[in-house]
C-alpha cells in the first residue's frame, strides 16, 4: 500500500460508505461539472465498497480481538480528550505543550506503539512540574493514571495488530481490488471538494475530515457507520 494513502486497511470501506452518502445525494448536480459521475458510476462505486466488504468476511475474528478493537479505540479518544485538560494547565502554568501536541496526533492517527513511546516523556515531564500543575487543576493521581492506560494501550494493541496483520495480508492478496475501492473514494472527494469549496458540505468531502469522523465516533466496528444509500 502507498505510504503517502493516509486510511488504514481498515477503513477503506467505513471512509467510502461515509462518502458515498454524500455523493449520492449530490450526484445529479455534481454530474453537470464531473460527467463520468453517471447512474453507472455511482452504482460502480457502491458495489466495489461491497466487494471489499465481503472480502473482509472471510476475516474470523474472536470475541477477545473484537473487543480488544473497541477498547483499544475508546481508550485512545478518552485519552486523547484527558489531554485537552492537561494542555490547558501546561498553558497556565507556561509549559511547553509541544509533547501533548504531538502525542495526540499519534493517538488520533492510530499510532498507538508511538503514542505509548511519547507517554512516558509526557509522564515524566509532568511528574517534573507536578507541583505547578497541581496548582492549575489537574488531579493528583493523574500521572499514574497515565502509566496505567499506556499498559492498558499496549496490551490491547497487542491483539488488534493480529487483526490488522490480518487485514494486511488480505489487502496484499487483493491490491487490484482495495486500489479500485480508494481510486474511487479519492476521486469523488477531490470532485467534491472542487464543487464545494466555500460551502458547509465541503467538509463531507475532505479526507482527511472523514478520517477524524471514523476515528473519533467509531470503535473499529461497522455498527455505528451510515447504511448505504440506494
Amino acid at each position: 500500500m502507498s505510504s503517502e494513502r493516509k486510511l488504514l486497511v481498515e477503513e477503506y470501506v467505513p471512509a467510502g460508505r461515509f462518502l458515498i452518502n454524500s455523493f449520492t445525494r449530490d450526484r445529479a448536480e455534481l454530474v453537470g461539472r464531473f460527467a463520468e459521475f453517471t447512474p453507472a458510476y455511482l452504482t460502480a462505486y457502491s458495489n466495489k465498497i461491497e466487494e471489499v466488504k465481503t472480502l473482509e468476511k472471510t476475516i474470523v475474528l474472536t470475541k477477545a480481538q473484537q473487543q480488544a478493537t473497541i477498547d483499544l479505540y475508546t481508550a485512545a479518544n478518552t485519552l486523547n480528550n484527558d489531554l485537552n485538560f492537561v494542555s490547558f494547565y501546561f498553558k497556565r502554568a507556561k509549559l511547553d505543550t509541544k509533547q501533548i501536541t504531538k502525542l495526540k496526533a499519534d493517538l488520533a492517527k492510530r499510532n498507538i506503539e508511538g503514542a505509548c513511546d511519547k507517554i512516558i516523556g509526557v509522564q515524566q515531564y509532568i511528574v517534573a512540574n507536578r507541583a505547578a500543575l497541581e496548582s492549575k487543576g489537574m488531579a493528583t493521581g493523574f500521572p499514574a493514571a497515565l502509566l496505567v492506560t499506556k499498559a492498558t494501550l499496549e496490551t490491547k494493541n497487542e491483539l488488534q495488530n493480529t487483526v490488522r496483520n490480518q487485514k494486511k495480508t488480505l489487502y496484499d492478496n487483493n491490491k487490484v481490488v482495495y486500489d479500485a475501492l480508494y481510486d474511487y473514494i479519492i476521486t469523488v472527494a477531490n470532485a467534491g471538494k472542487i464543487m464545494y469549496k466555500g460551502k458547509s458540505k465541503v467538509v463531507e468531502y475532505t479526507l482527511s475530515k472523514i478520517i477524524a469522523r471514523m476515528r473519533s465516533s467509531n470503535d473499529g466496528g461497522d455498527e455505528t457507520i451510515p447504511p448505504k444509500i440506494g
